[in-house]
């Protein structure tokens, strides 16, 4: 039986962890408005890999301290460089879409979109893994579709472009938030978040050079310093880090509640300091979209109190 003082710790753990990320969810709420006031200079790849390489580097004195004490086998360099490598290309593509997007859509409508990943997670584990969706999830999810057309389908029932390309992001975010769950349990954080950066750093290059080469002037550089330094050090480098350290002393239901809190923050951060402005029809859509994912991702909680049946198949971890 374990002793009180282990309790205690476990829970002033969860306590912290919540608290950190919450904090992550306010520097990124504010990192929509460096977004999109970086696309105004540079362009969107090439904005994402100065970030990221920015994030990666800043995190390299961590990860050699670090590795002083522990050491790695051949199969957990293997493991560490194919975790790298599919969280890197999870992030070039959540990230590219998302950056692409703020072109087309404000802060607000993004950030609200983008936190449907919340509710996206248990549709990719229903479908790759076989995980059972609660009918309380099914509830969530509609309630986010309803809000989404509130928010995105315009008179014409088209739905907006910028609105469709955050839709995308919001998959590959889903993706990355479940194999950022297995991996970390495996990898340092500040490992595996240096290496993923620097991944995604490498991939958009590449992607700027092949569509977007022409447009860009390291004089540029100089022009969005400050949103470079806040993307790269703080919603890269800080945030993210921050993220996989808070999942590790967090259950996944509490910590996708915490992060779907984004969305909020962002609007806030889009009204207060772009002046965007929201119709009823907006906020009422963005309120059944949070509204949703709350739901979703407290229904395994809920069921797991009314006790489970334990044949339901779980992730894999």
């Amino acid at each position: 039986m374990p002793n009180k003082s282990s309790n205690n710790k476990t829970l002033i753990n969860t306590i912290l962890a919540g608290l950190l990320l919450f904090i992550a969810t306010c520097i990124w709420g504010y990192a929509f408005v460096m977004q999109k006031q970086g696309m105004e200079v540079i362009g969107a790849f090439w904005l994402t890999a100065w970030r990221f390489l920015l994030g990666g580097v800043v995190l390299i004195p961590f990860v050699l301290f670090e590795s002083r004490q522990t050491k790695y086998c051949y199969k957990d360099i293997v493991y560490i460089v194919k975790s790298s490598l599919l969280l890197g290309f999870l992030l070039t593509g959540g990230s590219n879409f998302q950056q692409i997007a703020l072109s087309f859509t404000s802060v607000a409508s993004s950030g609200f979109i983008t936190s449907m990943y919340v509710v996206i997670i248990p549709i990719i584990a229903f479908l790759i893994w076989g995980v059972k969706v609660s009918l309380l999830t099914w509830i969530g999810i509609s309630l986010t579709v309803l809000g989404l057309f509130l928010i995105s389908i315009t008179s014409d029932f088209t739905i907006n472009y910028g609105d469709l390309l955050t839709l995308i992001c919001a998959v590959f975010w889903a993706l990355h938030v479940i194999f950022v769950g297995f991996c970390v349990k495996k990898i340092s954080p500040f490992l595996l978040a240096s290496a993923q950066f620097l991944v995604c750093s490498g991939l958009s290059f590449g992607l700027a050079f092949l569509f977007d080469r022409n447009s860009f002037e390291l004089s540029m550089l100089w022009q969005v310093k400050h949103e470079l330094l806040y993307l790269g050090i703080l919603a890269v480098g800080v945030g993210y880090t921050v993220q996989i350290i808070g999942q590790k002393f967090i259950s996944a239901v509490p910590a996708a509640i915490i992060l779907s809190l984004e969305a909020v923050t962002a609007s806030i951060a889009g009204w207060y300091f772009l002046g965007e402005i929201f119709t009823l029809r907006n906020w009422i859509g963005c309120s059944l979209m949070l509204l949703g994912c709350l739901i979703a991702q407290l229904a395994p909680f809920i069921r797991r109190k009314k006790s489970i049946n334990p044949t339901v198949k779980q992730l894999p971890q």
